[in-house]
């Protein structure tokens, strides 16, 4: 489906969109668009995406790597006050976006222990067959979280707790 439409909108037609969510497609891209005009209002709008599961999974996951490329932390604190249980598909989105950041020269420092185990805990809220789905992207996910973990502990620059 072509969103072209949503460049021409004016910001409270953006609005609309993005909190009557009608079309999960159509509220992504006019969050996007409103990311460009109003980041902050978009960090505000994808942040209750996700707390309050609204939307399908894609549309979440979509908002989580929006907010993130915003403010890592604040896409992380919408994710840690949801009100539901995470989709698999949401919470591969929040591991690949972390692992993004896992090499970076200066490591940001909400990547500790606690969120580590956080996000163990969402894992296993997962039903087992979506457990089943992204078992080995969890495992290497963990894997490389864990080794980066120890390499900066060695450089001491890993935060151990939040």
């Amino acid at each position: 489906m072509d969103f072209l439409y949503i460049k021409t909108l004016k910001t409270q037609e953006l609005l609309t969109i993005i909190q009557n969510i009608e079309g999960f497609e159509e509220a992504g891209e006019a969050l996007l668009e409103l990311k460009g005009r109003d980041s902050q209002l978009a960090l505000q709008l994808g942040g209750k995406i996700i707390t309050d599961n609204l939307g399908d999974d894609y549309l979440q996951g979509f908002a989580f790597i929006l907010l993130y490329g915003i403010d890592p932390e604040a896409a992380l604190k919408s994710y840690y006050v949801r009100k539901e249980k995470p989709s698999a598909k949401l919470f591969i989105d929040v591991c690949e976006e972390l692992e993004s950041d896992f090499f970076l020269d200066k490591r940001p420092s909400f990547l500790t222990n606690t969120l580590l185990e956080f996000l163990t805990l969402q894992y296993e809220k997962l039903e087992p067959a979506e457990q089943r789905k992204i078992e080995a992207d969890w495992e290497n996910f963990r894997k490389k979280f864990m080794e980066t973990q120890r390499k900066a502990e060695r450089e001491g620059g890993f935060q151990k707790k939040l």
